[in-house]
């Protein structure tokens, strides 16, 4: 299968490079593991104060901006108006492009400054992006399937209904708007949370230890940045909520290793976004955004006292288990032939 420029040089199962990892016992074993947790600690201090930085300028711009409106107005805006430009969609678009943008700057340095790696494929330019279109669209294709179980679940069950059908509740041009902004925020995101944890985080590790550490550290902080940002309504420590999270950032990774292209996972992860923003399962949705159909918060699922979270999640958390088991059977089954067809050599 075509893989990545990083991973062609990797092996025929694009798992491990040409030497394998060291087991990690004694003295040296402990040395790997504070300078894998340093370098990982390095990376996130630079992100951190990258972000600041452009919050800083984000802030100062705005200053820029308040001025000048004061100025050829003649008058000072009213507070509420800088509050309803901050909180406006517009603003979210740009901000988050920008943040992603980071996202895939500051690997991308580390890639070139630190490790040294090249980033270019060998393969022609115009292989490679057609390549890479391919596992893009495999990715969204895998995602649609997905969640049309998912909503097929969702009305089977009567897990939620439908509160705002856009169509009806907002002008065509609101409806065009909020598309083409959620388009640009989830192309965003993809690009940018997927080249940071899987394509730097997940390689990082894969090379230092192997595939299933790689998986379950990298997921874990995906997981851990991820909870506070769920949706309005939504526990962020529901253990259904988290535990969907975690298994779906499984897929994401799994979904690299065994295709091994970056573009698959993003392509996954764009397509959930578009969905996510457009047709939320959630009762509420990201301020600015018009949704095509605003669905109900699903019911919650209480054991002992205890809300584990809402039925939707959990109706994520086992789509998304099939998917990562449809893939483990698939990528051993690769496995096998690949050794059988060496043995028959």
């Amino acid at each position: 299968m075509p893989r990545d420029d990083d991973q062609e040089r990797a092996g025929e199962d694009g798992r491990s490079n040409a030497r394998e990892p060291k087991k990690a016992w004694g003295s040296s074993g402990l040395m790997k593991h504070i300078r894998v947790a340093a370098k990982l600690i390095l990376l996130f201090l630079a992100l951190a104060i990258a972000l600041i930085i452009l919050t800083v300028m984000i802030i100062v711009a705005a200053g820029i901006a308040y001025g000048i409106a004061t100025v050829v107005s003649g008058s000072t805006p009213h507070m509420n108006d800088v509050r309803s430009m901050a909180d406006g969609f517009g603003f979210l678009v740009i901000s988050t492009v920008l943040q992603d943008g980071i996202l895939v700057i500051i690997p991308l340095l580390f890639l070139v400054v630190i490790d040294k790696k090249r980033l270019l494929p060998d393969e022609p330019a115009g292989k490679a992006i057609s390549r890479s279109a391919r596992w893009f669209a495999g990715g969204m294709l895998l995602n649609a399937v997905a969640l049309v179980v998912c909503y097929g679940l969702i009305m089977a069950t009567g897990a939620s209904s439908v509160e705002v059908n856009g169509f009806s509740a907002y002008l065509p041009m609101t409806l065009a708007i909020s598309v083409a902004g959620t388009l640009i925020l989830s192309i965003s995101a993809g690009i940018g949370e997927e080249v940071f944890f899987r394509k730097y985080i997940q390689g990082y590790l894969k090379d230092e230890y192997n595939v299933a550490i790689a998986l379950v550290v990298t997921s874990i902080l995906f997981t851990t940045i991820h909870i506070p940002f769920g949706l309005h309504g939504q526990d962020m420590w529901w253990p259904v909520y988290v535990s969907s999270i975690f298994v779906a950032s499984l897929v994401l990774g799994y979904l690299y290793v065994v295709t091994g292209s970056i573009w698959a996972p993003i392509g996954f992860h764009f397509f959930q976004d578009v969905i996510g923003f457009n047709f939320p399962v959630v009762g509420d949705t990201v301020p600015g955004v018009s949704p095509l159909l605003l669905f109900s918060r699903g019911s919650d699922l209480v054991l002992f006292n205890v809300n584990l979270g809402d039925r939707v999640n959990l109706f994520d958390l086992f789509i998304c288990l099939a998917i990562l088991a449809g893939l483990y059977l698939y990528d051993k089954r690769r496995q096998n032939a690949s050794i059988n067809s060496r043995n028959m050599v």
